[in-house]
This record gives C-alpha cells, structure tokens and sequence, in this order.
C-alpha cells in the first residue's frame, strides 16, 4: 500500500513537471472566465435597476405635476368664488340605489332613466345605477325619460 502511495505522488510529480505550465494556464482561463461572467451579470443587474429608479422617478414626477395641477385648479375655483363638490347628488344616489326601492332608474354614463321594470334599466351595472323617487327627482339631476318607458 505504502508503494502504490509513493508511486502515485511520484507519477503527479512527473506530471507536474511535464504539464505544470498548461495545467497553470488553464486554471488561470478558468478564473477569468468566471470573474467576466460574474462582472456581466452584476452590470446587467445596475443597469435594471437604473432603469426602474429611472421609472420611478418619472411616475413620481407626474404625481407631483397632477397634485400641482389639482390643486391650482382648486386654487382657480376657489377666486372665482366657486366650492370644490367633495361628493356629487349623482353618487349619492348611487349608494341609495342598493338600500332603497327605485321609481327610477338611471345610469351615471347616461342622461336617461327608466322605469325599474324596462329591460334596458335591467342591463344597467349595479355600480352605475342611479335610483331617483321622483320624475322630478331625475329631471332635476339633468336626466330625462328614456322613449322605451315614455310610451
């Protein structure tokens, strides 16, 4: 056993000697190769992230731009002497529409209302509805009585 020992470290020694230098230079390939994979994949990585901070900071600029842009018109609204509607009569109606019986139903993408009966009020989103009590209630909201329910 002690042979076969010293005759392996004997024949690595030989190889060394014979082909230390190639063996040298392909483990100093190997390590190049390795950093420039490692270096690429790190400038690939800054530049996404250059590119999201880049999203970022051109979403965050446009919020900035409506802000300004909001409030100046309250600004405007408010030297003309006119009061910034914090919740319409139009979405207000829209919320009794689920808790209370309509005797009109409107849509807030339309001017028109109907008769809680007529097909096309069945169609009408639950989340656009509009419910009046009265033919005045609705006409005084803008909207008026659709042809189908007017007959």
């Amino acid at each position: 056993m002690k042979k076969l020992s010293i005759k392996l470290i004997n024949s690595s020694k030989e190889i060394w000697h014979k082909q230390g230098e190639r063996i040298l230079v392909l483990l100093a390939l190997i390590l190049v190769a390795l950093v420039s994979f490692n270096a690429g994949q790190t400038h690939e990585k800054s530049i996404k992230s250059a590119e999201i901070s880049m999203t970022i900071n051109e979403s965050s600029s446009k919020i900035v731009q409506k802000e300004q842009e909001v409030k100046a018109l309250g600004e405007a609204l408010e030297r003309k002497g006119l009061e910034i509607p914090q919740e319409s009569a139009v979405d207000e109606k829209i919320a009794d529409t689920a808790e209370n019986e309509c005797a009109f139903v409107g849509s807030k993408n339309s001017d028109k209302y109907h008769l809680p009966t007529c097909q096309w009020a069945s169609r009408i989103k639950q989340e656009n509805r509009v419910c009046f009590s009265s033919v005045e209630d609705a006409q005084n909201q803008g909207y008026e009585p659709a042809k189908c329910c007017n007959k």
